[in-house]
């Protein structure tokens, strides 16, 4: 064989290689794509993950009469205003858990108290507890949804006093006895006030639909 005819014949050779290998690698490829994504198992009533709150907008305002305590105006600093949302924030999350997901305690007094200034819940009226979910349900199991909400720091004299939170958290409640969720959504404001970020004062409405009825025990008669 000529030597340009060698060359030749290696040269197609080398092509047909490159073309079988780019074939390859797509067709590999489509098979790949069109593999059918896994699906996650459904959530578990029984075992609900904590709520994962979320700040999502963090707004700072001076007091009406900035400095009216301490005669000073300076800004509060940004880190120290992240600090305090932070701290109001997981303390809103501890509530959210305590009060809608932990089994022993959810839609009982425990997560309202811890969440407001010592002495507030027993002050309350049973439309403020109720906002609260302080509630008697038969709730087997829930699932926690989106929580998220946004934070405006009130500072006087450089020092964040107190942070107001707007947030909107949502979870589906089980009751017993049957396999349909319910949607339930709390929404609304808290104020948390410095050093130990207690709520003291709420405007929060909840939006829980009522549990079905139980079926009549009442036994049927019988003729002879």
């Amino acid at each position: 064989m000529a030597p340009w005819a060698a060359m030749r014949a290696r040269l197609l050779s080398k092509r047909a290689i490159a073309a079988w290998v780019l074939v390859a690698l797509a067709t590999a490829g489509c098979q790949y794509a069109n593999e059918p994504e896994p699906t996650p198992p459904p959530p578990d009533p029984g075992n609900p993950a904590p709520f994962a709150l979320t700040i999502e907008h963090i707004e700072l305002a001076p007091m009406a009469n900035g400095g009216m305590f301490t005669g000073n105006e300076a800004a509060v600093p940004r880190a120290a205003a992240e600090a305090a949302v932070e701290a109001t924030r997981a303390a809103l999350a501890r509530y959210l858990d305590t009060q809608f997901v932990d089994a022993a305690t959810r839609f009982g007094q425990a997560g309202a108290r811890a969440l407001l200034r010592p002495g507030l819940f027993d002050t309350l009226t049973p439309e403020q507890r109720h906002a609260l979910g302080h509630l008697d349900l038969p709730v087997s199991g829930v699932v926690t949804g989106p929580a998220t909400g946004e934070a405006t720091v009130l500072f006087d004299g450089g020092a964040a006093y107190a942070v107001s939170v707007d947030y909107e958290a949502k979870l589906t409640i089980h009751y017993r006895g049957t396999d349909r969720g319910h949607r339930v959504v709390q929404r609304g404001t808290v104020l948390f006030t410095a050093p130990t970020w207690g709520v003291e004062s709420f405007a929060l409405t909840l939006d829980v639909p009522p549990p079905p009825p139980s079926p009549s025990t009442t036994p049927t008669e019988a003729s002879a």
